[in-house]
């Protein structure tokens, strides 16, 4: 019979291997994800996020006189895994570049 501190022990043991097993998978997935895309454990750039936008359609409207600009947009990853801790900012980096690109055409 286990006495109540060995019961502790082993539930905050089982508890850590669980944490530790969720966290795994969660890299493992989001490693396949920036493979899928092009992210590479062998390059020796730093990972990076690059939006492409191409024009889908122009069109303008003769009622309200106003022109439109759809885009078609494809995500895809250059250099190496990028860090969980800065995925926000690459994505918000690769947002920024692609629209000052947009802009300035």
């Amino acid at each position: 019979m286990m006495d109540d501190q060995s019961l502790i022990e082993a539930m905050e043991e089982f508890e850590n291997d669980r944490v530790l097993a969720a966290t795994a998978d969660a890299l493992e997935r989001q490693l396949a994800y920036q493979e899928q895309i092009g992210g590479s454990l062998l390059s020796r750039e730093p990972g990076r996020f690059v939006l492409d936008v191409k024009p889908y359609m122009d069109r303008r409207s003769e009622r309200m006189g106003v022109a439109e600009w759809h885009y078609t947009t494809h995500l895809r990853q250059e250099g190496q895994f990028i860090q969980h801790q800065r995925l926000t900012q690459a994505l918000s980096d690769a947002v920024h570049t692609a629209l000052r690109n947009l802009i300035q055409r």
